[in-house]
């Protein structure tokens, strides 16, 4: 671990460092991006249903001043009046307030995927540590934030500013509005000033949100060190690999040896390479290998073939096509039947004479 702590992230991040990463809570996600959908789609509802929010305020504000003298001046009366108002409000701007919850989920779903994690909001002692606390305040990511935030924030000033220094002719008109002319314009420019911050906005979205992405992916960077633990833990231990290999060979060499005593010939490279063939024409279409292998089991195989008495026979190029090819248990194939038959016609005649 030491010696990883030294190493750079230079390797790219793998399925299962993304999943691990994913499951924390740490994603690319950008708020200016949710910030900026959410804000237009605020917008959009304002300009279709502001009309009609317009219209039940108005009626609400004009009923009360008509029965304002009518109404009966106490705390109950003045906690129902403002219930009554507050209602209507709510009412008014529940299909915009509608419009921007849908929204602001949907984007921060469509930037992440819809995968929640609750691991970063579990309860860990270490983030009331006061000193460490101080030194995130102070470092350098967060002076980087700080000023990257300050000019966010100088921008949409400064669009602000001109948007509504444009509008500014309009002003001296406002005397000689009714208050419906100057409820309405002063509406339709607050629209106007909004959609121009938005488009400002949007540039500053899609800049912090391909910076949220390279800086998450710089993040998820993994040492050399890193990817060995990980190649380690998926496929396991080498040394242990290297002793299952080791076991299985010998299981199967366990296996093969007895099928070697019962072969009908050895087919030899002479010496590298051993390959023992059975056939049994009653219950097999075609000769099967039924051990082979090579160096030190090769000897064992023609040492077996010795002992039992089975036929020994060099043929280098079939020996090796059957070493690579076929597998133990396996009939050979039909490009090699006239190789195999003239070594079994071998092996047949050998052992005609050894039993005359």
């Amino acid at each position: 671990m030491a010696e990883e702590s030294f190493q750079e992230k230079t390797e790219p991040a793998t399925a299962k460092h993304r999943e691990e990463s994913r499951k924390k809570g740490q994603v690319a996600k950008s708020a200016e991006m949710s910030s900026f959908f959410v804000l237009s789609f605020s917008l959009l509802g304002l300009l279709v249903f502001g009309p009609a929010m317009s219209d039940t305020l108005s009626e609400l504000a004009v009923y009360n001043f008509q029965n304002i003298g009518h109404i009966d001046i106490s705390v109950s009366t003045l906690q129902g009046l403002m219930s009554g108002w507050m209602i209507t409000f709510l009412e008014a701007a529940a299909i915009p307030a509608l419009i921007a919850a849908i929204v602001g989920t949907s984007i921060a779903v469509l930037q992440v995927g819809w995968k929640p994690s609750f691991e970063s909001m579990e309860f860990k002692w270490d983030r009331f540590d006061v000193i460490k606390g101080l030194g995130k305040l102070v470092s350098g990511r967060s002076l980087f934030q700080l000023a990257r935030d300050t000019m966010k924030l100088t921008i949409i000033a400064w669009i602000a500013y001109y948007a509504i220094r444009a509008e500014q002719k309009i002003f001296p008109l406002f005397v000689d509005f009714s208050i419906g002319q100057f409820s309405q314009e002063l509406a339709s420019m607050a629209l106007r000033v909004g959609f121009k911050v938005t488009a400002g906005l949007l540039i500053i979205a899609a800049a912090d949100y391909a910076y949220q992405k390279w800086e998450h992916e710089k993040n998820l960077r993994m040492t050399k060190q890193q990817l060995k633990e990980e190649s380690k833990h998926l496929e396991g231990d080498p040394h242990i690999k290297a002793r299952v290999r080791k076991i299985q060979r010998e299981m199967a060499q366990s296996r093969m040896m007895p099928d070697a005593a019962e072969a009908d010939v050895v087919v030899t490279n002479p010496t590298h390479l051993a390959v023992a063939l059975k056939y049994d024409r009653d219950v097999m279409s075609a000769p099967r290998v039924v051990a082979k292998g090579a160096d030190y089991i090769a000897t064992k195989i023609r040492d077996i073939a010795k002992e039992h008495g089975v036929p020994i026979i060099e043929d280098k190029p079939l020996a090796q096509a059957l070493y690579r090819t076929v597998r133990i248990g396996v009939e050979i194939p039909e490009a090699l039947f006239e190789a195999a038959a003239a070594v079994l016609a071998m092996a047949y005649g050998k052992n005609e004479v050894g039993r005359s």
